[in-house]
């Protein structure tokens, strides 16, 4: 028995290949898989005592931008910030970024676009501040957006419904687990606002390729589903599962990852 996981977090621009994460308890790894095959070729084979948060290509399907979480090493009152790496495509090492704070959430869009950004709640907790990230220097630069974040039980949780657009113009909120969902602009234009009933939403959120919808995972209570949510606000369930999804770039597959829970019961004696 172990805790482990997989999940497709991204795909490579000719909608071929998936990228594709595993953790397993105290390392983890990063692939990448043709749909034709059931070979999986490493990118990272290993990263010990650290989990991969997220997994995506760069614009330039150059770099796998990666965020990562370090597992504490024993019990302490500071636990270890979590860290944006990057690695070449076609494998190698791993080279470190820069750290970010707990609750942080990474985006990337599509070529033509060049803009990757991650979103850090502020020193308050209270917002979270956008920053780009430019994947050939490995560099982040200043502040381009801020705005209320939820304040979420759990500080370790990535910032709700976060997706930044595939012409990196865009960028997807969520004011609560209820909502409203947010389209918030990176160039000054008016927000968004997609009032959709019967969200409960906890996680990121991904884009369809054309830039005219989300795929969102909805956890209600007893009744996950996975939506499509275009920009006015029309839901369309796609598949009920406690899951999410992320569309190819040819708008053809979406790569699901479903969580499975099993539990046992202990009784103890004498103790």
């Amino acid at each position: 028995m172990n805790e482990n996981g997989e999940a497709i977090v991204d795909w490579t621009p000719d909608s071929a290949t998936a990228i594709v994460v595993r953790n397993r308890g105290d390392y983890s790894a990063v692939y990448k898989q043709r749909l034709d095959t059931d070979t999986a070729v490493p990118i990272v084979p290993r990263i010990n005592d650290a989990l991969v948060e997220n997994a995506l290509l760069s614009p330039d399907a150059r770099w796998v931008i990666l965020e990562i979480w370090p597992l504490p090493p024993a019990p302490g009152p500071v636990p270890p910030r979590p860290q944006v790496w990057r690695v070449p495509i076609e494998g190698g090492t791993p080279e470190r970024l820069f750290s970010v704070s707990p609750g942080s959430s990474l985006s990337c869009a599509r070529a033509p676009a060049t803009l990757c950004v991650i979103g850090e709640p502020s020193a308050d907790r209270r917002q979270a501040v956008v920053s780009a990230i430019d994947p050939v220097s490995g560099r982040r630069s200043g502040e381009i957006l801020r705005y209320e974040r939820y304040q979420n039980p759990d500080e370790d949780a990535t910032l709700l419904v976060f997706a930044l657009s595939p012409d990196g113009q865009w960028l997807s909120t969520s004011a609560a687990p209820s909502g409203p969902l947010r389209i918030l602009s990176l160039r000054g234009a008016p927000a968004r606002v997609l009032p959709v009933e019967g969200l409960h939403v906890r996680y990121r959120a991904a884009w369809t390729p054309d830039g005219s919808a989300l795929i969102i995972a909805n956890h209600p209570a007893n009744d996950s589903v996975l939506l499509h949510v275009d920009l006015q606000g029309n839901v369309h369930p796609l598949l009920k599962c406690a899951c999410f999804g992320i569309p190819s770039p040819d708008g053809r597959y979406l790569g699901i990852t479903e969580s499975r829970q099993t539990t046992n019961v202990w009784m103890l004696e004498n103790f």
